[in-house]
């Protein structure tokens, strides 16, 4: 936590106190899926010491004392491995863009890398940060909004044909280029 965030130990009624205090966290960002990702990543970057108090007391639910007798280590240096942890996690989550916990290192999309992605999105078969990513860019991008909307529609649409809806030359029209296709 930086310094600055505190008034001077001097100061003549609140010394030590917030000179500027973390604003609330709206809870819709604190249960999206860009905000776990946020925390992920800060966790991965920890020291290896730190990541491992967090990941056994806050991810794997266990006590301080089993905690300590698996690592070896204080009840001390436990509380203090596990506090540098969360304010890091902390500090990354406040770090991000919007003043909360929505990710900052989410690797940006253009739009043409978008289009070629929006099949695998609607799919469900995007690896979640790439779907972080892809989501993260159409909530800022009215176009591509616009595009994923008109995609669904298409899907929607050609769900409602039959077999029968397609004509015989055009079935093998499209069986043959599928072969051609193949076949290189």
């Amino acid at each position: 936590m930086d310094a600055d965030r505190f008034l001077p130990p001097d100061h003549e009624r609140w010394p030590g106190h917030w000179a500027s205090r973390p604003e609330p966290w709206p809870e819709e960002r604190l249960l999206a899926a860009e905000t776990r990702a946020v925390v992920e990543r800060a966790i991965d970057e920890l020291p290896p010491a730190q990541r491992a108090v967090i990941s056994l007391r806050d991810i794997e639910g266990w006590s301080s004392e089993e905690a300590r007798n698996a690592l070896g280590i204080s009840e001390t240096n436990q509380r203090v491995l596990l506090h540098r942890a969360r304010s890091k996690v902390r500090q990354a989550l406040e770090d991000s863009p919007h003043g909360g916990p929505v990710s900052a290192s989410i690797e940006q999309l253009s739009c043409r890398e978008l289009v070629e992605l929006v099949t695998d999105y609607l799919e469900d078969a995007l690896p979640e940060r790439e779907r972080n990513s892809f989501e993260h860019h159409i909530e800022g991008c009215k176009g591509c909004h616009e595009y994923v909307r008109q995609m669904r529609e298409t899907i929607e649409l050609t769900g409602t044909l039959a077999p029968a809806d397609i004509s015989p030359e055009a079935e093998a029209a499209l069986l043959s280029a599928f072969r051609d296709w193949t076949s290189r």
